[in-house]
């Protein structure tokens, strides 16, 4: 798309959003097409965008807290191995559950998620990579106070997991705001082989 389309196209939703002709929505913006300028198909055009979010780094104390993970494959697995180095009371329900889960020793449900299943928990992380699914852990998560992670979905996470990396009572955490988690993760293995061989030669432990 040239500039002089882009300069027009931001015109174009300044003066309709002037007329309340369009709102957006988490991030896509839905623009009411006046009649005369619409082609066959539908009165809306939806237009993604994208949002940058801002996470605060904190570190939070989960241990013995009840931490909820929806899903049974692979990357739930991967959780709750990294939950469990902290010390969290994981649960997890889903449907199906790989064998690598049930070897963690963790309690486990087979079933269908129901938003119930939320309360008295601190926080969830949901694996069910299915958008439907996930809009609706989100929603309900926000509607009880537990915070929510979507797995692969930093825009519809309240938090996220950053690239850790624990030396005695020091951690260094690497996160890239939600954008990135390949990079994260490069630059945590190289501060790791960098730690692990001067860290006690700078600081005293």
């Amino acid at each position: 798309m040239t500039d002089y389309a882009i300069h027009l196209c931001v015109c174009v939703l300044v003066c309709f959003y002037g007329r309340g002709m369009f709102k957006p929505f988490n991030n896509t913006i839905a623009l009411k097409i006046p009649k005369p300028f619409r082609k066959t198909g539908g009165a809306f055009l939806v237009i993604h965008r994208t949002m940058t979010r801002k996470y605060l780094p904190i570190s939070i104390d989960i241990s013995r807290q009840k931490i909820l993970v929806l899903g049974g494959d692979q990357s739930a697995a991967s959780k709750i191995s990294i939950l469990q180095r902290f010390g969290a009371e994981v649960e997890v329900i889903s449907r199906k559950i790989i064998p690598e889960i049930k070897a963690l020793g963790v309690p486990y449900k087979l079933k269908d998620y129901e938003a119930s299943d939320l309360d008295g928990f601190l926080m969830v992380y949901s694996c069910f990579n299915n958008h439907e699914l996930d809009k609706r852990v989100v929603s309900d998560a926000k509607a009880r106070g537990v915070l929510v992670n979507i797995h692969d979905k930093p825009e519809f996470c309240q938090f996220i997991s950053p690239a850790v990396h624990q030396y005695k009572n020091m951690t260094v955490a690497v996160a890239s705001n939600g954008q990135n988690v390949h990079n994260s993760i490069k630059l945590r293995n190289h501060l790791q082989a960098y730690l692990s061989e001067t860290i006690e030669n700078i600081i005293e432990l």
